[in-house]
């Protein structure tokens, strides 16, 4: 299972660059997921396990940042 700590969802890849743009200039390690839905998925981090996605979405959430875990299968 995979665990990737999600910042945004877009419907088009324009603005889901931007929203990368954004978070790096904040400090952030972030790219574009994967088209989910018609959605792309901006990503700032990527985890084999449940719990450090949890730290880093309670960091990013305190900071003020509205941020979700995507739970994928690995295969």
């Amino acid at each position: 299972m995979l665990y990737h700590v999600i910042c945004g969802a877009f419907k088009n890849q324009k603005n889901a660059d931007r929203q990368v743009s954004k978070l790096t200039r904040e400090g952030l390690n972030s790219n574009i997921y994967e088209r989910i839905g018609g959605l792309h998925h901006v990503s700032i981090g990527d985890f084999t396990t449940r719990p450090p996605a949890v730290k880093l979405l309670r960091e990013q959430r305190n900071g003020g940042k509205k941020v979700w875990i995507l739970k994928k299968s690995s295969k």
